[in-house]
């Protein structure tokens, strides 16, 4: 546990740093420019034709020459949702909250799974969003889930078919998201 005199240089330190134009990111203060080198993204793997990248939750993120601000804002962009439940997929469509000309995203997520009455209220879930230039047919989206395999139904893998990409994979608990791409 921190002393009173930690606590107080601590506190300095955060104003020293406000009044520089630092920034709190997943509560602690940063540079500016720690800020931007937390938000670029990471290459994980080159598969190829495609390469797996790492990104913050918070980071823009362009696809298709549009910028989503973060996971939150490109959750708003999805016009048709697919939930896996025991290997079955129940598609429904969703009147999006933004829209992008040319550009359609679908999801398929998976609830965490419950185990006891402190599990019942838990809304994370594992997601895969899928971007396309034409829109998702619940047919489409059938295919789709078929390449969620392995653990916590991630999509983003080395045997990615070109048609399938890009494609973005969040947990549910991480700060990061992987993203597939060419």
């Amino acid at each position: 546990m921190p002393t009173k005199a930690q606590k107080r240089e601590r506190r300095r330190w955060y104003e020293r740093q406000r009044a520089g134009g630092g920034v709190v990111f997943r509560g602690e203060m940063v540079s500016p420019e720690e800020f931007a080198e937390l938000l670029r993204p990471r290459l994980v793997r080159d598969c190829g034709s495609y390469r797996i990248w790492k990104y913050d939750v918070q980071a823009p993120l362009t696809l298709f020459g549009h910028t989503f601000d973060g996971l939150q804002d490109l959750l708003g962009y999805i016009n048709i949702s697919g939930q896996m439940h025991f290997g079955e997929l129940s598609v429904c469509l969703k009147q999006p909250v933004r829209t992008a000309p040319g550009i359609y995203c679908a999801e398929i997520y998976e609830c965490y799974p419950v185990f006891d009455a402190f599990d019942v209220g838990d809304s994370r879930v594992y997601r895969n969003v899928f971007f396309s230039r034409t829109p998702f047919t619940p047919a489409v989206l059938t295919e789709l889930s078929r390449l969620a395999n392995g653990l916590n139904l991630c999509a983003v893998h080395d045997n990615l078919p070109a048609d399938a990409l890009p494609v973005l994979y969040h947990d549910g608990d991480s700060a990061d998201m992987l993203l597939a791409d060419m």
